[in-house]
């Protein structure tokens, strides 16, 4: 699966509500509470939205990572919250205000992890905590939809390319129109000149003549 919140293309190895690998029961939830991708320790994790990103640790009384392990939470402006879990290590700072595709954090296996994945979790804007899977909903339609609005608010290279000429373009037509326009002006004075000198001409001529009558 290919998204703006990650590197490269990665497979899906757990839906939502499945318990393929585990038992979430123990947890008081009906099943799998996100999206499992399998990909390389050390992928880029972007931001799928902007947002404020926060960062925390899945810790037991030993020290030892669990859970998440070391996770971020995505706090957006739409008012989804995002959980990126069994992450490597964050690069944004906690607290730190994010725009969209903004580096976040590099995938991993921390905490209880069945190997390198990225568990993607969201809860949406006004979330209940007792709808079974303790306020997630599946991620996947909602990745979905921001794609393809992503996909129509982005300029690809050849159209930003050729903007930038039609631009270009006008700024010629502008500059020929600037300097058409002056050329026109100087005409103007031009022949202004010459019809009054012509006309200080006739004048004398006709002031002489009466002048000889």
């Amino acid at each position: 699966m290919k998204s703006l919140a990650w590197d490269g293309d990665h497979r899906i190895t757990q839906l939502f509500g499945e318990m393929r690998y585990f038992d979430y029961r123990i947890y008081d939830i009906k099943g799998h509470n996100g999206l499992d991708l399998g990909m390389p320790v050390g992928t880029l994790l972007r931001a799928p939205e902007p947002g404020v990103w926060w960062t925390g640790l899945d810790i037991d009384a030993q020290g030892r990572l669990v859970g998440y392990g070391i996770y971020g939470t995505l706090t957006a402006d739409s008012g989804r919250i995002w959980l990126f879990g069994h992450c490597r290590m964050a690069l944004a700072a906690s607290g730190e205000r994010v725009a969209w595709g903004a580096d976040l954090a590099l995938s991993g296996s921390t905490g209880n992890s069945s190997g390198p994945h990225l568990h993607l979790g969201l809860r949406p804007p006004g979330f209940d905590r007792g709808n079974g899977y303790g306020g997630y909903v599946d991620p996947y339609p909602v990745l979905t939809k921001l794609a393809a609005q992503q996909e129509e608010d982005a300029m690809t290279h050849e159209e930003r390319q050729a903007l930038l000429d039609r631009i270009s373009a006008l700024e010629v037509d502008q500059a020929r129109i600037n300097a058409l326009k002056a050329e026109f002006e100087y005409l103007l004075r031009h022949l202004e000149a010459r019809r009054r000198l012509k006309r200080g001409t006739t004048d004398q001529l006709i002031t002489k003549a009466l002048q000889e009558v």
